[in-house]
């Protein structure tokens, strides 16, 4: 999703960063980023499987036990913890992008009305592709 959002705040309002989305290490960066299976997601799973010996679902949620055997599991709790801070830090850019995005399109004097109106009208389209995805995602996890 931010990467979705970085690319239309750049070409409204920093289009000679572009090229860096076809360089290798920039691709690279990318990847490492939007990997869906993440080494931290893996232990997870792992350490779901050890704990409960079931088997965590591939697109499912990942349930952390706070409480075992009658103690309380800090690491599961520092874990929930990081998991959450990342999640608001990854919202919070893609808030910031997205209203930087929209103040640039409409503040730029170097766009046409054309130009402009084409940068909104993707910039709109990008925001229901990626509320739509979002809506999906919740709808096959419940």
């Amino acid at each position: 999703m931010n990467i979705h959002f970085l690319y239309r705040y750049w070409s409204v309002h920093k289009p000679h960063l572009i090229p860096l989305f076809s360089r290798p290490k920039f691709i690279a960066l990318i990847a490492m980023w939007e990997d869906e299976k993440m080494v931290g997601t893996q232990i997870l799973r792992a350490e779901y499987e050890r704990r409960t010996g079931k088997i965590a679902p591939e697109d499912g949620w990942i349930v952390m036990h706070f409480w075992e055997n009658g103690k309380k599991q800090l690491d599961s709790f520092l874990a929930l913890i990081g998991f959450d801070i990342v999640i608001f830090a990854s919202f919070s850019i893609a808030i910031s992008l997205c209203s930087l995005t929209f103040y640039h399109i409409k503040k730029s004097e170097k766009l046409s009305a054309q130009a402009r109106n084409l940068q909104l009208k993707l910039f709109i389209a990008m925001c229901a592709q990626v509320s739509a995805e979002k809506h999906e995602f919740r709808r096959r996890n419940n």
